[in-house]
Parts: C-alpha cells; sequence; structure tokens
C-alpha cells in the first residue's frame, strides 16, 4: 500500500492511496521489514508468512514539521452528545447505546475511524463475541471457509510476456548507440547461422514465441548440445566443450565431439529428462575413474582433457556450507520453503538488507536470499558468483582470506561446537574408534595408522583433563581441526 500527500486543495489534505494483493504482485510484500517514522517495524520475512493478503500503513507525510497529531478520542464524541444521564439507569442506557451505535454502524458499512477503534477494544476485552462458536448459522459458513483456505496454495507469480493485443515494432537502430540518432528500422528476423539458413517464421507479434519454440525443438541440437555440455561441467567440473559460455568461434573446440552429439541425441530421446542424464554420467567409466594420476598420463595429457583420471577439485561455495552443516549434524533436510536472510554485521532497511540466524536455521544454502548489494560473506570468501552476471564456470581461487575464513569465521566455530556436543554423546568406546567415526563422517574414508595416531594424540593434547572421551572443548577443537584439512573442501 503506498500512501502519499501531493499537496493542500482547499485546506484539506489529499490522500493518495494504492493497494494491490499478493497475487496481483509478484514482489509483493515490497516493504517488509522497514521501520516507519515511529520506529514500528513490519514483520521480516523470516518471522513467519500468511498467504492471506493484507496491506499496511509505512507512513504518512503531510508536512516538514516533526510530531504527529494529538489524540482527539473521537470514539468518545457519542457519550456527549446528547443530555446528561442523571440517573444509573439512564447512565447505563447511555452507555449501552453508545456501544450498540458503533456495531450497527459497522454493521450497515458505515463506520467511522473511531469506531473500529472501538470495536477493537470491545473485542480484545471479550464484549463482544468474536467467534463463530456463539452463531451456529455463522460458524459452519466459517469452518467450511476455514477448510477451503487450508485446501489453496500460497499464491505463486512468474514473469512472462503476453503479446496478445499489441502491434509489434520494428526498432531503429541508434548511430554509435547515441539514442538521439536513429537510423532505419531494423526488421525483425533470426540469425541464420543457427538455423542452417532458415529463418524462424511468424505472422503476427514479435516473434518471441517462434524463437522460444525453435530453440527447443528437435531441430535444433544447439541448445541440447549446450545443457548437456554444462551438466558435463557440473559432474567432472570441465566440461567436453571447456568454455560452457562460448560454443563459438571464441570459445574452445570439444575434446570429445561425438560424445557430447551422442548424449544430445539420448538426452532428446529421453524426454530431455536431467535425471537420466545425470544417472548416466555418474554410472559411466569415466565418472568413476580414480583421481591417481601416472607420470605417463600427466606427460601426454597435462589438462586431462582426455579423461585418464578423475580430477581433484575444491566444494563450491554452497557446498562448502552445506558440508559444515552435515558433517557437525545440525543441516536441516527440509525442502521447499521460504528465502532465509543471510547473518549481516548491520542492517540497512531501505536496502532491505536485514540479519538472519547465523545458521539460517539450518537449511540448505539454497535457501539463503541473495542480494546483489550484500551477497552472503561467507559464499562470497569461497567464489560465489557475481549474482549480476551468468556464470557458466565459476573461479576456483586459493587464497589466505579462505583459510582465515575457516579458521575464523563465526558459522565454522559454531558448527564446531555442535560436533563436538554430537561426538561425547555418541556411543564410542575409545579415542580411535571415535576418530575413525570423524574421518568417515568428514572425509568419507578411514584413516591409516600413521594418521590415527597423529589424530589421537592431537586430542589428547587438547584435552585439559584426564578424561578426554567427555572433554567437549577438546573434541570441538579436534572437529575445527578437521574442518581445516584441504581434503574438507577438496574431494577426488
Amino acid at each position: 500500500m503506498g500512501v502519499a500527500a501531493p499537496g493542500l486543495t482547499n485546506g484539506v489534505t489529499r490522500v493518495l492511496t494504492e493497494i494491490t494483493t499478493a497475487s496481483l504482485n509478484s514482489n509483493f510484500p515490497p516493504r517488509t521489514g522497514v521501520a516507519n517514522s515511529g520506529g514500528v517495524r513490519l514483520p521480516d520475512k523470516d518471522e513467519g508468512f500468511d498467504k492471506l493478503s493484507w496491506f499496511s500503513v509505512t507512513g504518512i507525510v503531510s508536512n516538514d514539521g516533526g510530531g504527529g497529531p494529538a489524540d482527539e478520542l473521537s470514539e468518545f464524541v457519542g457519550l456527549y452528545d446528547r443530555d446528561n444521564p442523571v440517573t444509573e439507569d439512564a447512565c447505563w442506557d447511555l452507555l449501552r447505546g453508545w456501544l450498540a451505535s458503533a456495531v450497527e454502524r459497522w454493521a450497515a458499512g458505515q463506520a467511522k475511524p473511531a469506531d473500529v477503534r472501538l470495536l477493537n477494544w470491545l473485542l480484545s476485552s471479550k464484549l463482544l463475541p468474536g467467534d463463530a462458536a456463539s452463531l451456529p448459522d455463522v460458524s459452519r459458513l466459517v469452518d467450511r471457509y476455514r477448510e477451503v483456505e487450508a485446501s489453496i496454495g500460497f499464491p505463486r507469480s512468474a514473469n512472462s510476456m503476453d503479446e496478445r493485443g499489441v502491434q509489434p515494432v520494428n526498432y531503429r537502430l541508434n548511430i554509435r548507440g547515441d539514442v538521439y540518432r536513429e537510423s532505419d528500422p531494423v526488421p525483425r528476423g533470426f540469425l541464420q547461422v543457427f538455423a542452417d539458413g532458415q529463418r524462424v517464421g511468424y505472422d503476427e507479434g514479435s516473434g518471441r514465441l517462434e524463437l522460444a519454440e525453435y530453440l527447443s525443438s528437435r531441430d535444433n541440437p544447439q541448445t541440447a548440445r549446450v545443457f548437456v555440455n554444462r551438466v558435463w561441467h557440473w559432474v567432472f567440473g570441465t566440461g567436453l566443450v571447456a568454455t560452457p559460455n562460448d560454443f563459438g568461434k571464441l570459445g574452445d573446440r570439444p575434446s570429445h565431439p561425438e560424445l557430447l552429439d551422442w548424449l544430445a541425441n539420448q538426452f532428446v530421446e529421453e524426454g530431455w529428462s536431467t535425471k537420466k542424464l545425470i544417472r548416466r554420467l555418474v554410472l559411466s567409466q569415466a565418472f568413476r575413474q580414480s583421481g591417481t594420476v601416472s607420470d605417463k598420463a600427466a606427460d601426454r595429457d597435462p589438462a586431462n582433457r582426455l579423461l585418464h583420471h578423475y580430477p581433484t577439485r575444491r566444494l563450491e561455495a554452497e557446498a562448502i556450507r552445506d558440508s559444515l552443516l552435515a558433517v557437525s549434524g545440525s543441516l536441516d533436510r527440509q525442502l521447499y520453503g521460504r528465502p532465509i536472510n543471510p547473518p549481516r554485521t548491520a542492517e540497512d532497511s531501505m536496502k532491505r538488507l536485514f540479519s538472519g540466524p547465523l545458521d539460517s536455521h539450518r537449511r540448505r544454502s539454497l535457501y539463503i536470499e541473495m542480494s546483489i548489494m550484500e551477497p552472503p560473506a561467507f559464499l562470497v570468501g569461497f567464489n560465489l558468483p557475481d549474482l549480476k552476471l551468468p556464470t557458466g564456470r565459476r573461479d576456483e581461487t586459493n587464497v589466505p582470506a579462505q583459510a582465515l575464513a575457516m579458521l575464523n569465521d563465526p558459522l565454522v566455530i559454531q558448527q564446531a561446537e555442535h560436533w563436538g556436543e554430537q561426538l561425547v554423546n555418541d556411543q564410542s568406546k575409545t579415542v580411535a574408534q571415535r576418530v575413525r567415526g570423524m574421518f568417515i563422517q568428514a572425509l568419507g574414508r578411514t584413516p591409516d595408522e600413521q594418521e590415527l595416531k597423529l589424530w589421537i594424540n592431537a586430542v589428547t593434547s587438547f584435552s585439559a583433563s584426564g578424561d578426554t572421551m567427555s572433554d567437549r572443548q577438546a573434541w570441538t577443537e579436534l572437529a575445527h581441526t578437521m574442518f581445516n584439512t584441504k581434503e574438507f573442501i577438496y574431494y577426488r
């Protein structure tokens, strides 16, 4: 709801009011969490949602001066617009008539602002029946309403385009990019190089629908090739075409062109199923190779373009954070839900930057709200892509700030403490058994004898008491150390 006071007309303030509902506004609610001039803040996204539409006034400005209007207590006017009572019964009659008149005006749809305040007071004081239970006929209708309401999901919206009734326009070319210098109109069309010289036909409209249908049709193999290559890149670290965003002359040539075409054809034949495609890749011999590199293979194919081993790769930023939660035993694996604000050192209501809990309610990084003005700091430290740009291949750096984050970030420390508490309460009988369990949980393997000895010595040195198995601080330190191993954020 937007409220503005553009000026005075004949001494009366004109107020412009705009009201929209959740189903009609894709950016609804637009200003949750913003504090108004009185310091009252609307509920933030993490504080609960209601699928019903609602509106509220965040501020009204009618002058530049400070202060607000004095309370006129207009709800009491009805007590003084009649003769003064002289007996106790007359006083009660006056009060009953005053309250009843407010209810009658509300029932007739003629309630005044003062009546609303009075009725709210009566309801909060339980002086009026506020539920339908006291009215059997209404109660049945309300129950049915609640039943239907509970079966309706949250309204969803999606950005789309509707060209019905719109006359298409051929835009003019701006000479040297100058908006004030226009040349002749440029006819709408399609790049013939991608269609073997055949134009994408269209009769009416802009041609966008026809273009979308062509790009997703069996007659255009490029879309399937690009998608298959992108999935291969996610699974193997490098695509069959090493430049997933560029299949043109400036991009790399495919290392296995026949394989790429075969996978694209299979992808289309199987109904464009991403699940089937990923299953085919991870069950392949190429995926099941070890990460061991022989000297001969490294000499002949140093970039591993022939896939003679599975490359060692660092986890992506979101996977590092999710691994911290999963290994410590605090990850909430629930699916779906509203986005959660990341933790921030400072909030800015004008930019809609609010701080959430340190562990973001233990949800996966997928559910953390992203803002181009301030992305989550922990994820940015591990090469979270620029949110303003499409990124086919993420940067992968190894800088001191990342090591410092794993040592000092409050999230890492919090999860180490949680894991340490879990370890102290597990069913392990010996230190060695618990350390082996930590290796399996964090690294997916068991330690060799030398590693086991080193880690047992470490937890013993961390312990300040004689009972190492019950020393929560010692196991927290060991968990923190495990988080800081290279093997924790790299896999092979």
